[in-house]
């Protein structure tokens, strides 16, 4: 039980929340917020399941995983994965427009300017 305490503190610091801010969204007093965190109650588990959401992190992660001062975390949520993912879409959507657009524009001439620019280079 001590664990699931610690992590909930751990996880609700990281993500910035204030316990009346947890609380007031699971619809829970801000005294259950302070036993569960505190370890002097266990949430149930339809709790635990909103505020693992709220979180952005897994069931587990939150009730399973002993957390200590030493422990690396992994600092993306699901969010920041989805996002970075999204990204790398993206990029590779524009790598391959401008292999099309230059594709494209290698077929037309050349301005008269541009060539007497590059011939007096």
């Amino acid at each position: 039980m001590h664990h699931i305490a610690e992590n909930l503190h751990y996880y609700r610091k990281s993500n910035r929340y204030l316990q009346s801010e947890i609380a007031e969204r699971l619809g829970i007093t801000l005294g259950q917020m302070k036993s569960y965190e505190g370890g002097k109650a266990i949430p149930p588990v339809d709790i635990l399941i909103r505020m693992a959401d709220m979180m952005q992190i897994t069931l587990d992660e939150l009730v399973r995983q002993q957390l200590s001062a030493g422990t690396p975390v992994a600092k993306n949520t699901r969010k920041e994965e989805a996002l970075s993912t999204r990204i790398s879409a993206l990029e590779n959507s524009m790598d391959h427009l401008n292999k099309i657009v230059n594709k494209v524009l290698s077929g037309y001439p050349k301005s008269q300017n541009i060539k007497q620019r590059n011939a007096v280079q």
